[in-house]
């Protein structure tokens, strides 16, 4: 399943570093569950070709009236769900 975390950056912050940062940190915390999902899709479709699916973690920068906003999105195992996300906010923090 796909989760999301939203992360506020004051506006004095470089945000391209930050970022940089996060998606390190969340491709880390999201790469087993990912893979599982590959697997998964594989498995459903019967097919090896998945070029117009990626599991792969997106982040995205989004101003915001306090500076900005990190828009997280990653897949993860809905029974691992609540652990993933407090290990991501854990490391973004």
């Amino acid at each position: 399943m796909w989760d999301e975390i939203n992360v506020n950056l004051p506006p004095t912050a470089d945000p391209r570093a930050l970022i940089d940062r996060i998606q390190e940190a969340v491709q880390e915390e999201t790469q087993e569950g990912a893979g599982i999902a590959v697997q998964e899709w594989k498995h459903a479709t019967h097919s090896d070709d998945l070029s117009r699916f990626s599991a792969a973690p997106v982040v995205n920068l989004l101003p915001a009236a306090s500076g900005f906003e990190v828009q997280v999105r990653y897949v993860t195992r809905a029974a691992t769900r609540f652990d993933v996300r407090t290990a991501l906010y854990r490391r973004v923090f």
